[in-house]
């Protein structure tokens, strides 16, 4: 791929090159259909909460949170037309990767070493065929939970071909997030070719895209042949949810301080102007489309009466791209509500908020 953009080495230092006050977001289209609403959507919203809660992922608050924002909507979404037993436990992965997130995002947590060191331990347990009743090896709930629980209940959904690639993706995931964890500790700056499979890897697509094949008990690389196309497929599926939570989180990024953001560093290492980085981010969502819309002509539909891979795909960049447009953890004021496409956003009405890092070192 070649995307829209002239990549200039480290660039200048982000802080010497801040946004003007008013960003303007683009209107992000997708000419994908959203998934359909499911009947047990309150269901597995509710059992996701008070799974959370029992396992010490969550407090009170916490769960009240979730359960009047539209954070969890984005996981209901992933469940297609899963039943609903393995539907919960989607909605129960998401929301454990949604906390991991978080802690690595709100503060030091994750610095020091502490990361890497929960990466092995994961990587330990998943490789391994580690059964549940040893959660007594871990004080960290988020380990704890997933050796007794996430992971005996989802190790069992497919063979040791969908499991040895789940894994992989997992493992993926949590190192392209301790690699930026690395990179804002020692204050380096990322070239554009550098963030572009880091952000991919980090958001965690890949990973989800493989719970969802087996949740619906579907297997799009049976057919040796087709698995190329199928990575392909997914990979632009993933950079296309990566970059949509790029552009509507620009204006919360510029104000904690995130410096690795697509916009942003179009804008440093690209030495572009922020009203061009937004419009080069947006033809780079548009030339994924037409790709994504390519390849999946090339790919091959499973069994007869299955939801076709291309066609969950589709509705899963959909309901990315509109979760990521309306929730609020990416708008940290309101606006004329009316007004949710091309957003024009204030910096100067921007206040403080509490999920700056800066905020959590020194208050």
């Amino acid at each position: 791929m070649a995307p829209p953009y002239r990549e200039g080495g480290s660039g200048p230092n982000p802080r010497d090159h801040l946004p003007p006050q008013l960003l303007i977001i683009p209107e992000i289209q997708f000419p994908f259909a959203a998934p359909p609403p499911r009947s047990d959507h309150e269901q597995l919203r509710t059992q996701a909460l008070a799974w959370a809660q029992r396992h010490g992922l969550i407090g009170r608050r916490g769960a009240h949170r979730l359960s009047t924002t539209a954070l969890l909507d984005l996981g209901v979404a992933l469940c297609g037309r899963a039943p609903t037993h393995r539907a919960e436990i989607l909605v129960c992965w998401y929301l454990w990767a949604l906390t991991l997130d978080d802690r690595i995002d709100d503060g030091p947590w994750a610095e020091n070493g502490a990361l890497e060191r929960f990466i092995t331990s994961v990587q330990s347990l998943t490789e391994s065929d580690a059964q549940s009743g040893e959660n007594s090896r871990f004080e960290d709930p988020m380990l704890a939970v997933l050796v007794d629980d996430l992971w005996p209940r989802t190790r069992c959904w497919g063979d040791d071909r969908w499991r040895g690639r789940l894994v992989r993706h997992l493992i993926r995931h949590l190192r392209a997030q301790a690699t930026l964890v690395h990179v804002r500790e020692t204050d380096t700056a990322l070239t554009l070719t550098q963030y572009l499979p880091l952000r991919r890897d980090s958001f965690g697509a890949l990973f989800f895209f493989d719970l969802i094949d087996a949740a619906e008990t579907l297997d799009p690389y049976a057919p040796a042949a087709q698995a190329q196309a199928w990575t392909t497929l997914r990979e632009h599926a993933a950079y296309l949810i990566a970059w949509t939570n790029d552009i509507h989180s620009i204006a919360k990024d510029v104000v904690c301080g995130e410096r690795f953001n697509l916009v942003s560093i179009l804008a440093n290492a690209g030495g572009m102007e922020w009203p061009a980085a937004l419009e080069s981010a947006h033809q780079m969502v548009n030339t994924a489309v037409a790709q994504f819309t390519a390849v999946a002509a090339q790919c091959a539909k499973p069994a007869s009466g299955a939801a076709n891979d291309p066609d969950r795909l589709r509705q899963v960049i959909r309901a990315a791209g509109d979760w990521h447009r309306s929730v609020s953890r990416y708008h940290l004021h309101a606006d004329d509500c009316g007004a949710r496409n091309n957003r024009q956003v204030d910096l100067e009405l921007t206040p403080p908020t509490l999920k700056s890092r800066q905020f959590e070192l020194d208050p």
